[in-house]
């Protein structure tokens, strides 16, 4: 036995094996990980256990390719209440597990491939978000609840992040068509389930549904922040189902103009045009009856602006889309007077126009059928007090509620969290300082979205430019009435705003021969 031992611990020469093996720290600490790995996962309950298996082949994919973070990103977003679970004393949901895992797979990724974590040249908004971070910053100086002020420009940290990361990890048409799927799935299977809310007045657990009102919420709980994510969608939907529409179109006209059979290449791209119509088509369906069913009317102001910001781009050309909306409405209009329609169809709408004209809740009485009207204006008022307590640095960003009871209009005494209107908010809470840089933000990515939508010369790309558009302008409008900026939301709008920095990049890159040429590319539609 010691003989065969000797046989095995040394070489032929006689030398001992042992003081040749390679004992590299790396590996040593790899083996570590793995068994303090491996141990953790046998000791955790089953789901828990599943969570971290998932987790863990998730950032390990991530790692090698970081656009499939942000796919899961965007996608978590509406998903994010329903896939909680609670860690300990935090809840924690997937949008904020997605977002974890991306942003270190992607500074991994960066480091190990030595990649710059901001692409060139530096996307246009960056320094604008920065400058917007830092006056919330500068406001904990003033601040009454640091936590409540930390968890705030968390929010807004994670939108920066969704903005950086979109912009840097997206670099082939490919991907950013991937990203466009991934923007206009959610509102669809959201749409569809707003519509089996309301009709039948079904939900998954945690979702509330107002018999009374037959709202739908989605997985949102609530009807706005609902209305608000398919705003998130809705006009990129339209603007990819007339892209395709024109595909077709001319598909149509190159096999009829042809003596012979239709080619292969024809009949698939007539194929492909006519399967995207159909799909697109139920899914903008979906989401527009979502947005009725929500019975926002923060949400239909939203859509209302965005449809004339993208018929006000095309200029003159949109002048028979104008004609035809005008016509429709005063069409609508005799149907109303001569009560071909109901009027009580419209009675929501004008019972909610008061929202936009400020008004001293002191001296109207409440009734159920004011109430939401008067505690929305209660949250104006409040915010304006404390705006003028503070011009300049405002009571600190997130505090909104911390301050809400020096500040409340009688009767008022419970804050709704914020101030029913986001430009009222963040000048009640970061003072001129924070409203200065938060329109600068805002205006500069209008005005960078309506550069990129003028200007792009690939058809294609410039559809997706122009739905873009009037999503920005939703959100700006419907801000107007409601704070947009929570729920994780940011991660849709940084990614939207970021695709305008994208479509300028692909714009310069020779486009690939893959749906037919179109004559007369400067037209829109």
């Amino acid at each position: 036995m010691p003989k065969i031992i000797s046989q095995i611990i040394t070489t032929r020469r006689g030398q001992l094996l042992l003081p040749t093996l390679s004992f590299n720290p790396a590996y040593i600490f790899v083996g570590l990980v793995a068994l303090l790995y491996a141990a953790a996962i046998l000791n955790m309950p089953p789901m828990l256990s599943a969570a971290l298996v998932l987790g863990s082949v998730f950032f390990v994919l991530t790692l090698r390719r970081p656009i499939l973070g942000l796919y899961l990103m965007v996608l978590s977003v509406p998903g994010q209440d329903l896939t909680s679970a609670t860690v300990g004393t935090n809840r924690v949901t997937l949008t904020q597990m997605a977002v974890l895992l991306t942003l270190v797979a992607w500074l991994t990724h960066s480091v190990i491939y030595k990649k710059c974590l901001v692409p060139r040249p530096t996307p246009i908004l960056l320094p604008f978000f920065l400058v917007f971070i830092g006056v919330q910053v500068l406001s904990l100086l003033v601040a009454t609840s640091t936590a409540d002020g930390l968890n705030e420009i968390s929010r807004w940290l994670i939108t920066f992040f969704a903005y950086l990361v979109t912009t840097s990890v997206v670099k082939t048409r490919q991907q950013f068509w991937g990203l466009v799927f991934c923007l206009m799935v959610g509102t669809v299977l959201e749409g569809v389930l707003g519509i089996l809310q309301t009709q039948l007045g079904i939900g998954a657990a945690g979702i509330e549904i107002s018999t009374a009102l037959g709202r739908a919420v989605g997985t949102f709980v609530l009807p706005n922040p609902y209305g608000a994510y398919l705003e998130h969608g809705l006009p990129i939907i339209l603007a990819v189902w007339l892209m395709w529409l024109r595909v077709r179109n001319q598909s149509v006209r190159e096999w009829l103009k042809s003596a012979l059979p239709a080619t292969g290449q024809t009949r698939r791209n007539l194929f492909r045009s006519y399967f995207a119509l159909i799909f697109l088509g139920i899914g903008l369906l979906t989401g527009l009856l979502g947005v009725i069913n929500s019975q926002s009317v923060g949400t239909w102001l939203g859509m209302l602006v965005a449809g004339i910001a993208m018929l006000a781009v095309r200029g003159f050309k949109a002048t028979r889309l104008i004609l035809l909306i005008l016509a429709v409405g005063g069409l609508g209009y005799l149907a109303v007077q001569t009560e071909l329609i109901p009027a009580k169809a419209f009675d929501r709408i004008a019972s909610h126009t008061q929202e936009l004209l400020p008004f001293d809740v002191t001296n109207v009485r409440v009734t159920p059928d004011n109430y939401a009207v008067v505690e929305r204006m209660a949250m104006w008022q409040a915010g304006g007090n404390m705006f003028l307590s503070s011009p300049w640095f405002g009571v600190g960003i997130g505090n909104f509620t911390a301050v809400y009871n020096k500040f409340n209009m009688p009767v008022w005494i419970y804050s709704r969290g914020h101030a029913h209107n986001y430009y009222i908010n963040i000048s009640a809470e970061c003072g001129l300082l924070g409203l200065a840089a938060y329109l600068a933000l805002m205006l500069t990515a209008l005005a960078h979205a309506w550069k990129t939508t003028r200007r792009t010369r690939d058809w294609k790309l410039r559809y997706v430019a122009w739905g873009s558009l009037g999503v920005v302008t939703a959100i700006m409008a419907h801000n107007v009435v409601e704070n947009l900026h929570v729920l994780n939301m940011g991660i849709q709008w940084s990614a939207i705003l970021a695709a305008f920095y994208i479509i300028q990049r692909l714009d310069e890159e020779p486009s690939p021969v893959a749906l037919p040429a179109i004559s007369n590319s400067s037209q829109l539609l």
